[in-house]
């Protein structure tokens, strides 16, 4: 990795508050389920739509971006600063504790979404492009398959 790029990896919501997140157990193989891995699981802040998956809930630390952007620049970050965000779709919930960092320091987000509806309350393509077009953030690049990579940046 570059030495100017950073991974951070952290739960990230709105606020500074602990997080639920639904954990997927087993899910649907035709007339069956199966187990899944917990090492190789698509956790969210959102609890899915299709009720034959089989869940569990745990509790997670998690953070607003608008921290993670605040701490990566006392540490010495220079501005403009890039994000990649890949949520399971609690995009919406991301977006909500990013108000400062999209206004003052985000210049560009990669960011995955999609135009069905998995989990509930997710925010689809068309309402993240809403709330980024705020900050003059525009999407670029589009995917034709259902889920959708959004690469932006400032008009």
């Amino acid at each position: 990795m570059p030495s100017n790029v950073g991974y951070i990896n952290k739960a990230v919501s709105f606020d500074d508050t602990p997080k639920r997140f639904f954990m997927p157990v087993a899910v649907p193989l035709g007339q069956q389920s199966r187990e899944v891995r917990t090492a190789n699981t698509t956790s969210s802040l959102r609890k899915r739509l299709d009720n034959r998956v089989v869940e569990r809930e745990v509790s997670c630390e998690a953070t607003a971006l608008d921290n993670i952007v605040s701490d990566a620049k006392a540490a010495g970050v220079q501005e403009p600063v890039a994000v990649w965000i890949d949520v399971e779709n609690a995009i919406g919930d991301v977006l909500a504790g990013g108000l400062s960092s999209f206004k003052n320091d985000i210049f560009s987000v990669y960011v995955e979404v999609e135009e069905l509806a998995c989990w509930s309350g997710q925010r689809l393509a068309a309402d993240v492009d809403k709330y980024l077009s705020v900050f003059k953030i525009v999407r670029f690049w589009f995917s034709i398959i259902r889920i959708n990579l959004i690469i932006s940046c400032h008009e």
